[in-house]
């Protein structure tokens, strides 16, 4: 014997149905907060002195140690070239 129960319940039905709490309003406040954040740092990002601060923390040095990764960098690229070839 086979027996086939259908039930037509809305989301909301069924989470009450089965017991489930509402977490609608906590996401609601973790959504507004997150766009909050985030349209600040658009606004923090329109700052003509954004990436300066990003990329060179520290003034010249940080300025020196974006030179010498980038020097690492084309230096590792090279020699991998060379080994490819050799």
């Amino acid at each position: 014997m086979k027996v086939t129960v259908d039930i037509d319940l809305t989301p909301e039905e069924a989470r009450t149905m089965l017991g489930l709490p509402d977490m609608q309003p906590m996401q609601e406040s973790v959504m507004k907060r997150l766009e909050e954040k985030m349209l600040e740092s658009l606004d923090e990002m329109s700052q003509p002195d954004y990436l300066f601060k990003r990329f060179f923390p520290v003034g010249m040095q940080g300025m020196e140690e974006f030179s010498r990764m980038t020097q690492e960098v084309m230096s590792k690229t090279m020699n991998s070239n060379k080994e490819e070839e050799g």
